[in-house]
Formats: structure tokens, C-alpha cells, sequence
């Protein structure tokens, strides 16, 4: 379910909190769906169960889980999520506007960076 990268420059912690947002917004953790208990996953990563943890109350101070002290960590349901439409469309842009310069900048056609998006799109809408 969730993978990371300790050589990356990202935090653990980020890497953690980026896999279950797209877990969650791909619908493989569903609201209600338990996670797995903060020492299994952080020994499953190989790392510091204290990273897991907060990760763990990160997201839930997001609303995106519910989290019970010794019962686990759940995902929340939908109406507890962030309603943060024009900052997660602003947000969105920016970082599009990046990827093209990126993508231009790395010699990549625009046509090209297209096909990619829409082939990413695709694979998400496989799913749902």
C-alpha cells in the first residue's frame, strides 16, 4: 500500500502523508477502512514508529482520519474532509505550471506532456 524512499530529499513523514491521500482519493482506503497499527507499518517501512505516528496525526488534523487511542487509525468519513476547493485548484495550477516548464525545459513537446497527463488521468479513472 505504501512505499517510500529513504534516500529521497522529501521527509519520510511527507512521503507517508502523500501515499495515503492518493490511497485514499484513488479509493483503496475507503472512509471507515482501518489502517494497518502505527508499529506494523513504521516496521514494514523500516522506520521510526514516531514517523508513522505523525503521519498519522498529521492527516487526521487534515480530517482526512479518525484516529482513536487504542483502536487505530481509520479514514474519516467524506463530510469530515477539507472543503478547500479554490486552494487545492490554485495549488493545482501552480504545480502544472511547473511541470510544463519542467517538461519544455527538459525538451519534452507540449503535445508530449499532454499525452503523459491524459495517460496518468486514464489510469485513475480505470479505477473508479
Amino acid at each position: 500500500m505504501i512505499s517510500i524512499h529513504l534516500h529521497s530529499a522529501t521527509p519520510v513523514v511527507n512521503q507517508i502523508t502523500a501515499e495515503i491521500k492518493r490511497a485514499i482519493a484513488r479509493g483503496d482506503l475507503r472512509p471507515g477502512e482501518p489502517l494497518p497499527p502505527v508499529r506494523q507499518l513504521a516496521g514494514d517501512l523500516g522506520i521510526h514508529w514516531n514517523t508513522v505516528a505523525r503521519a498519522y496525526r498529521d492527516l487526521a488534523a487534515d480530517g482526512y482520519l479518525t484516529v482513536v487511542r487504542g483502536r487505530g487509525a481509520m479514514v474519516s468519513p467524506r463530510k469530515q474532509w477539507p472543503d478547500r476547493i479554490s486552494e487545492v485548484r490554485e495549488s493545482i495550477l501552480g504545480k502544472i505550471r511547473n511541470l510544463i516548464a519542467e517538461g519544455t525545459l527538459g525538451g519534452l513537446e507540449i503535445e508530449e506532456l499532454k499525452d503523459l497527463f491524459y495517460a496518468e488521468l486514464g489510469k485513475w479513472q480505470e479505477r473508479g
